[in-house]
């Protein structure tokens, strides 16, 4: 029985081939590619020709790689990030991280532990797809947030009015709509009356909030020079930070759950969704 411990990244991953007593057989470097994968998969074949009798461990995720492990027919062991690091510090109390070793310490944690670990299963196309979906929302989720605070932070320097009034961007559909229409407080108060009543009329807002909008507008302007100017426009993307919303939710914020197909997320034979965000 062999033993292979996988540190992976973005780029290139570590192996290290371990036998079931514990000697090092080799430590492999290779490439995410296939070329790279075929790397690997010839020198575990050098070492136990039968891939039934291969035990990979990795550090818990979906992506091409760990489908490409589950289509050779490897057992394969999802370990938990938290439990690597605390072996890590096991093993070298530094803390120190060292991707070949760390390969190292997952054959180690598969060749000792294998009975407290989960192998990684197979699923159906649609848990493939709502896995997919739901990790590209999360994704879509945390961006939306850091554009969001990237506008604030140019709000807060270049137009305090309006980041006083547009307090609560990524839930009040108004206030990004208010937003999209006038990007400086300067245009908002240049607007005229009527276009700013038809504006509250559309949105149903309540005199307290056009009152707000009006005493926004009275306030004197700031004075921006036109580099300024072009930083704000170019910082304000509204169909990314102010106006984006995630997929499955309508415009008052609530979630529609999408129907999951197969066209959703195409997957492998195995059920491994690829992943829509680059491994770190």
């Amino acid at each position: 029985m062999l033993m292979v411990g996988i540190d992976w990244a973005r780029h290139k991953h570590d192996a290290a081939l371990v036998s079931s007593e514990g000697e090092l057989f080799e430590r492999i470097t290779f490439r995410h590619t296939a070329e790279g994968f075929e790397v690997l998969a010839n020198a575990i074949a050098g070492y136990e020709p039968d891939p039934s009798l291969v035990r990979a461990g990795l550090e818990l995720h979906d992506g091409a790689l760990l489908s490409w492990l589950l289509d050779r027919r490897y057992v394969v062991y999802g370990v938990n990030p938290k439990s690597a690091e605390r072996a890590r510090t096991l093993c070298r109390p530094s803390g120190a991280k060292d991707d070949r070793s760390d390969a190292f310490i997952l054959a180690e944690m598969v060749r000792t532990d294998a009975g407290r670990l989960r192998p990684v299963r197979c699923t159906t196309p649609t848990t493939q797809a709502l896995r997919a979906l739901a990790r590209l929302r999360a994704f879509r989720i945390k961006e939306r947030t850091s554009c969001a605070q990237r506008l604030r932070a140019l709000l807060s320097d270049w137009g305090p009015t309006l980041s006083t009034l547009c307090s609560d961007l990524l839930r009040v559909a108004w206030q990004r709509d208010l937003m999209r229409a006038f990007v400086l407080h300067e245009g908002l108060a240049a607007a005229s009356p009527g276009r700013i009543r038809r504006f509250c009329k559309r949105h149903r807002l309540s005199h307290k909030t056009s009152g707000r909008i009006e005493a926004a507008r009275s306030i004197a302007v700031m004075r921006i020079p036109e580099l300024g100017k072009k930083v704000i426009r170019r910082g304000h993307d509204h169909r990314s930070a102010a106006g984006y919303r995630p997929p499955g939710q309508r415009r008052g914020g609530s979630v529609r759950h999408p129907r999951a197909t197969r066209q959703d997320a195409p997957t492998g034979r195995h059920g491994i969704a690829a992943s829509p965000t680059p491994s770190p």
